[in-house]
């Protein structure tokens, strides 16, 4: 994997990001028999990140993925909430992925996470 961080060069706000990797992972499911499945996966993409107030951040981005043979775009989004002085987080995210062979699927999340003192 390699990814890069930094801050926006021109008007663009806040921090981006870009990223490219390649995976490879195995699996082995006794309902599909006892060969072992194989899948591959490559990754290049682009996301901007920037925080709209000193308690809420968002980020935005999208990619492009090849898993095995298909190609896929993904658009994918989060908003980032602090509270309680630093110690409540409320994250929300979602993304999209969208095959040329009009196959798609997508994820969400919510998460929240607390910690007893803000160091």
């Amino acid at each position: 994997m390699l990814r890069f961080d930094g801050p926006a060069p021109g008007v663009l706000p806040g921090v981006p990001h870009a990223e490219a990797f390649g995976e490879r992972q195995a699996y082995r499911n006794a309902l599909l028999g006892p060969d072992v499945f194989r899948q591959s996966r490559i990754r290049i993409g682009a996301s901007l990140s920037d925080w709209v107030t000193s308690w809420l951040r968002w980020e935005g981005g999208a990619a492009y993925d090849r898993i095995d043979d298909s190609p896929f775009l993904a658009l994918e989004g989060s908003l980032s909430a602090r509270t309680l002085r630093d110690r409540l987080e409320l994250i929300v995210s979602a993304g999209r992925w969208s095959g040329g062979d009009a196959t798609s699927c997508g994820t969400s999340e919510v998460v929240a996470t607390a910690r007893s003192n803000a160091t």
